[in-house]
Formats: C-alpha cells, structure tokens, sequence
C-alpha cells in the first residue's frame, strides 16, 4: 500500500509521491527496528508492508500545552501571552511552548488588534520533502501562505531545508508549518510504536497508571497532553494482544475549534464564530491549516470575547482547537510484548 502525504495534499505527484511513501515507510520500520520487539510480528506494524483489517481510533488533544499548568507562578493571562511569544526554542524555554503538534501565529492591525490566528498541525517532513523534490514549489508555497515570496537560499542551511528559517519562525502573521522541534512525524511514529510494549512493575503487576507509564517506558513528556494521550491509548490496545499502526496518510490534524462561550461585539449578535474558521490546507477529513478571522473584516477577532474575556492572544482560541491523530488496532489476539519499567 502507498502511503499518502499529510493531509492528502496536492503538492506532488508520482514519483516524487512515491518517494514519500517510501520514506513513511522507512520511519516505521526504524521504529520497529528499534523496538527490538519478542520473536513473533511486531506489535507495531508497517501498513505499506501488511494489509491487516484494523479499526481506526482517533486520539484528541487540546492545543495549548499542558505543560503551561506547571507554571503556577504565573497567572492565566501571563501564560497565554508566553504561549504566544515563544512559540520556538528559546535560552528560556527549552524546547517552546507550542508543543502539542500544533503551533500559532497572530495577525495584529496597526492598533494591536488581532485581525486573525493562523493554526498549523503540518510536520515538517514534508516540508523538507517537497524542498528537495521541487525547490520551485517551494518557494510558490511560502509565497501563498506567508504573502511574500522568500529567495530561495532563505529556506536552506547549506544543502538542507531549514524548518525554523525566518520565514517560519515568527509569532506574527502567518506561518507556514510546524517548526517546534518536538513537533515531527518521527515523533509520533517513535512514540507509537514505543507504547505498543506493555510495561511490568517490580512487582509483576501491569502498569495502567498513564502517569506511571510515561516515566518507566520514556514516553515522551508526561506534562503535554498529545504524548501521554497517544501513548495510553496505544498501550490499552497492545495489552490486549492487538497490532497498532498509524492510519493513512499518518499525520496530525486539526479537527477544528470549540466555539462555545464566543460571543461577537455588539451589533454583530447574529454572526455565529464556527463560521470564522477557515480551513486552507488539507482534505476535509484531515485538516493540517487554518485560520480564525472574520472573513468580511466587520470586526477583529479581538473583539470577540471567550467566556466573558476578550480575546487578546491566540493563546486563548489555542485552548479551544482540537488536535487529533488516528491509529489502527487490529485485532491479532496475540501475546503482549511486555518488559519491566525502565528497560
């Protein structure tokens, strides 16, 4: 089976599509391979190898970190305007703060006001990709998300596309995809086929606890929601004796926004705030951008309020936006690899 690009996108064709499949399916056999799983198949499976009848799960997440809750020095407003200005690594920082496989930026008119948000779940694989397939799409790319149309030795370092060039960096206006270095299809792919081993306390009984098996298997970062979410739900399946793979195209996507409790300035009562979500980018089913804003310009976005606030950041519409990944269980009936916590 071929394996498709994220979101379906339209970007390339043949060979080059080809070339993708092929690199899909080389993450997942490192990831296999780097399981060193028990005699017997994998738990984790390579669905451009095997054709298993398998249901498909989805996995959903709020964008906002939840690493933020641990920063309880700061208030809520504090931690909303540090989401957004530090989107990418930093001396302060570590990693940034827009770690849940989906990233922002804002769009401000000369008054401060936020005309829109533009929301990305696109990994950068394929950025890269698309950068050694077809360098002159490339650029038309960026010139059609980001409105200018960047040379082209801005996107490289050296010989290597360069995910966090200064065209894709930024917390203002738009950006073009996911640049936080956590953010990655290899990240999801390690992590799902690492949380298909079930894990053994010292003594003997299974480990259930999600916080428990983030720690002893090394499963990403217990304090996001996306990584101890995904890990849980694979690891339920695989101790049931199922082989788990991601859904085609593998990716993470944007299942759209919560709108409740927006309400529009006065004047403006009858406008209904689902309709200010703009999809752009992606299949229906698998939306990798898009933006908050009011299509007609009648107000700015900031002049919405979210439970009684304005919105001031978009921080706050991020605490709203569902992420989402889908795996495949299929049902092998078959002994669980299992290892003790730490191995």
């Amino acid at each position: 089976m071929s394996i498709g690009p994220p979101g379906n996108v339209d970007d390339l064709e043949g060979a080059a599509l080809d070339a993708w499949s092929e690199h899909v399916s080389g993450l997942m056999n490192e990831a296999i391979t780097q399981g060193a799983f028990d005699d017997g198949p994998s738990p984790f499976y390579n669905p451009s190898e095997e054709s298993l009848a398998a249901t498909p799960v989805t996995v959903t997440w709020p964008a906002l970190s939840g690493k933020l809750r641990t920063l309880t020095h700061l208030s809520e407003e504090d931690r909303w305007e540090l989401a957004d200005r530090e989107r990418l690594r930093t001396a302060e920082n570590g990693d940034g703060r827009q770690d849940e496989y989906c990233e922002w930026s804002v769009s401000r008119d000369s008054g401060g006001g936020i005309t829109g948000v533009t929301f990305t779940s696109e990994v950068p694989d394929w950025w890269g990709h698309l950068a050694r397939r077809d360098p002159d799409l490339l650029v038309r790319r960026y010139r059609e998300l980001v409105g200018v149309e960047p040379p082209l030795d801005d996107l490289f370092d050296g010989n290597e596309y360069n995910p966090q060039n200064q065209w894709n960096d930024g917390t203002r206006g738009p950006l073009v995809h996911l640049g936080q270095g956590n953010n990655n299809l290899w990240a999801a792919i390690s992590l799902a086929a690492a949380a298909t081993v079930v894990r053994e306390q010292q003594n003997g009984e299974i480990v259930t606890d999600t916080q428990v098996l983030m720690g002893c298997a090394n499963l990403g970062d217990k304090d996001r929601f996306s990584d101890p979410s995904i890990a849980s739900t694979v690891n339920a399946a695989a101790a049931k004796g199922a082989r788990i793979t991601l859904a085609d195209p593998p990716g993470l996507y944007l299942r759209g926004i919560r709108t409740e409790g927006m309400r529009p300035p006065r004047g403006h009562e009858d406008r209904d705030p689902a309709d200010f979500w703009v999809p752009i980018r992606g299949d229906e089913e698998h939306r990798v951008r898009a933006r908050f804003e009011v299509p007609d310009g009648a107000f700015n976005v900031s002049d919405i309020t979210l439970d009684g606030k304005p919105i001031l950041t978009g921080a706050q519409l991020a605490q709203r936006v569902d992420v989402f990944i889908t795996v495949l269980v299929h049902d092998a009936h078959q002994k669980a690899t299992t290892r003790p916590c730490g191995a």
